[in-house]
């Protein structure tokens, strides 16, 4: 089955995010320690960070999305509504305001719907699913994540196999059931600027910097929050092959408006009943 371009576009938006420079993302090194010696203090920046990610539950807003990928690079104007751990909703315009896709991403469930060929997508919310339509295997959780840049730090501290502080920066390296995973924290803020999954062979699978921190005032509340995220996603050769450059797509949300925890909101969109139905199942998958 064949798929458009703004539909590639809006499926790869879906999930996480970057692009605007043309210069790849750089990978995390990690980091080998020996006596692990934690600074109490260290650890409660953590455990703070944690806290100001899950206070974060909703955001709606206007924003951009550019995204730079072998199969295409676009920009594209978007309408977004994100709740954490239920779901979020994207409206998609080009050239003029014309939608291009309206997607809605739940924990179970893909739907997007596409104007120009009144085509309906479903499928199962898995990273086969995100696969098949992006080129990029991920997960419900890191895609929330991302939309609202505001990471919900799970790990528990006690996987922690190193750390190191470089100015104001404080980097972690936990040790995760696929490999590790590297956070770097403002230790001034404690917000998260780089989050970064490693494989247990040490390569970048999915790094994401948190940009442009702002104030937000909501209510009583008083929110610190970047309005920028870029994620890079790294396909490598099957097997280790060092000599074969990994295979980068990446994309960059940007929040020009938005409000964080406001009032109520409904995640939906209504689709034209003759809209022809296709299954995300019976994509194929992309390759390099």
């Amino acid at each position: 089955m064949k798929i458009s371009q703004p539909a590639r576009l809006i499926l790869v938006s879906m999930m996480i995010a970057s692009c605007a420079t043309q210069q790849p993302e750089k990978m995390l090194p990690l980091k080998r320690y020996t006596q692990p010696t934690w600074d109490s203090a260290f650890i409660r920046l953590y455990e703070r960070a944690a806290c100001i990610g899950r206070c974060v539950q909703s955001v709606e807003g206007y924003g951009s999305m550019q995204i730079h990928a072998p199969e295409v690079r676009q920009s594209l104007s978007c309408v977004l509504k994100v709740k954490r751990h239920e779901g979020m909703q994207i409206v998609a315009t080009v050239f003029l305001g014309i939608v291009a896709a309206e997607t809605l991403l739940r924990t179970d469930s893909i739907f997007v719907y596409i104007p120009f060929q009144n085509t309906l997508l479903v499928g199962q919310n898995n990273p086969e699913n995100l696969r098949r339509t992006t080129g990029i295997e991920a997960n419900f959780k890191d895609a929330i994540d991302i939309f609202l840049c505001a990471p919900e730090l799970t790990l528990p501290i006690d996987s922690l196999e190193g750390m190191s502080q470089t100015g104001k920066t404080i980097t972690y390296t936990l040790r995760t059931a696929k490999g590790f995973q590297i956070v770097e924290i403002d230790s001034a803020t404690a917000q998260v600027q780089v989050m970064a999954q490693l494989d247990t062979a040490k390569r970048t699978q999915i790094q994401v910097s948190f940009e442009q921190p702002e104030t937000l005032i909501n209510g009583s509340d008083t929110i610190y929050l970047p309005k920028q995220a870029t994620i890079s996603v790294f396909e490598h050769a099957q097997p280790l092959d060092l000599s074969q450059q990994a295979v980068e797509r990446r994309i960059r949300l940007a929040y020009s408006e938005r409000i964080v925890n406001g009032e109520p909101f409904a995640l939906s969109f209504t689709i034209p009943h003759d809209a022809v139905q296709r299954r995300i199942e019976d994509l194929l998958f992309f390759t390099k």
